[in-house]
Order: C-alpha cells, then sequence, then structure tokens
C-alpha cells in the first residue's frame, strides 16, 4: 500500500543539508529503489518538476517555490499512482501558484491520481474532476464542480457594472430576475434564463444611457457553496 501512495506534506520534508539530487535519491532508497533505477530516473522528474538545473543545489538555500517542487518531486520517486499534497499552493505568490497548479496538471495528465487539500476554492474550479467539500472531518458532499454548484442554485449570476451606475433605477423592472445584489461598482443579478434577462437589460441600459463597463455571466463559486454547505 506504502508504494502505491506518496504525500507531499504542506511543511517542508526533506533534508536542508543534502541538494536537490541528493534528497529525491534517499527518498527513493527508503522505497527500496534501486542505486541503477534512481541514476536512470531522478535526471526526468527533476525535469518534470523543473529543478534539474538546481539538481546539485543545497535544499536550504532554495526559493520557496522550488522547496514545493522538491517535496513534490520525493513524493513522486516511486512512481505512485496515487499523491497526495496538503495544500501545495499555501503561501505562494500568484505566479507561484500557477507555477505548482500547472504542474499537478502535468503530473495527472502521465497517469497519477492527483488528491489535494486546500482553502482557495478558485484552485478546485481550475482543475479538479472531483470536489469533496469537508468540515469538521465529515465529508458533507462529493462530485464534480459543475454538478455541486447546480445543487446549490441553478441559476446563473449576471455581473454588470456601468456609468453612471443608477441601476436601482430600472434594474427591478427586469422580469426573470430571481434576486438582485446591489454592489460599489456594479449589480449581480441571479436567474435561470440570463440569455432574456440580458436582452431586456441592453434596452434598459441604452434607454437610460449608461455605458457598460463590464458584463460578464457566470455560475456560483465553489466558495458561495462552501459557505452555505458549512
Amino acid at each position: 500500500m506504502k508504494k502505491s501512495f506518496g504525500f507531499a506534506a504542506q511543511d517542508d520534508s526533506f533534508y536542508f543539508k543534502l541538494n536537490v539530487e541528493e534528497n529525491v535519491k534517499y527518498f527513493g532508497r527508503l522505497y527500496g529503489l534501486t542505486n541503477e533505477f534512481l541514476e536512470m530516473h531522478v535526471p526526468s522528474l527533476l525535469k518534470l518538476v523543473d529543478l534539474y538545473d538546481a539538481r546539485y543545489t543545497l535544499a536550504e538555500n532554495l526559493s520557496t517555490g522550488m522547496r514545493r517542487r522538491l517535496d513534490i518531486a520525493s513524493a513522486l520517486i516511486h512512481d505512485p499512482a496515487v499523491i497526495i499534497m496538503d495544500e501545495p499552493t499555501q503561501d505562494l505568490d500568484p505566479v507561484l501558484r500557477d507555477d505548482i497548479l500547472n504542474l499537478v496538471k502535468e503530473i495527472n495528465k502521465q497517469g497519477t491520481t492527483v488528491i489535494f487539500t486546500t482553502h482557495l476554492l478558485e484552485e478546485v474550479d481550475q482543475i479538479a474532476d472531483t470536489v469533496a467539500v469537508l468540515s469538521g472531518g465529515r465529508i458533507l458532499q462529493v462530485g464534480e464542480p459543475d454538478k455541486i454548484k447546480d445543487g446549490y442554485s441553478r441559476n446563473k449570476e449576471i455581473h454588470l457594472s456601468s456609468l453612471p451606475g443608477k441601476y436601482k433605477k430600472f434594474v427591478t423592472k427586469l422580469r426573470g430576475a430571481k434576486k438582485i445584489v446591489y454592489l460599489d461598482r456594479g449589480v449581480v443579478i441571479h436567474t435561470s434564463n440570463p440569455e432574456n434577462v440580458i436582452k431586456k437589460l441592453f434596452g434598459l441600459l441604452k434607454k437610460h444611457k449608461e455605458t457598460i463597463i463590464d458584463l460578464h455571466i457566470r455560475k456560483p463559486t465553489l466558495t458561495e457553496v462552501f459557505e452555505y454547505l458549512t
């Protein structure tokens, strides 16, 4: 069972006085891999996680993003069927977060199932096939992201920002609007029929001489669903 799983912890879980290559080989030996196997496979693994050029760098001298990738490489060295990652993008800036998410997608593309925990639910929307909503140690709901959102509400949200922004004068006249939320810089209209509502909305915007700054449609976010469920 242990050989079927890899685990990348949230905190640094390697040896700071070993370099990148030494760390990965060490964890490979813990899984019973031979030196011959490691010599053959470590270079390609380090290329996958973009650490090949840093293979002789001491772990203590790595940047935060590189340390995260070293943890992932150490968890992948024995070619597990499943890798579990605990908040892999925690404490990373947006660019490094995207790098790690792209790496997660690449690992999955090569045939490894990835299970990861995160509080950043926009990441889940971005890459997850299946979501489990956890609270108090219990799974509250599990399924595909879109299906979970549909279970929360089949309505879609029309997000509108325009100038001069006098929405309250005319948005209330919209037929088909299930709920209207006024924000500082716009309005959100909940509806099950966004196409028809938008047609009516365009007419009202023109009539009231409103200039559209931004207009888009989306489903409720997983964050909204999470807040509702918990």
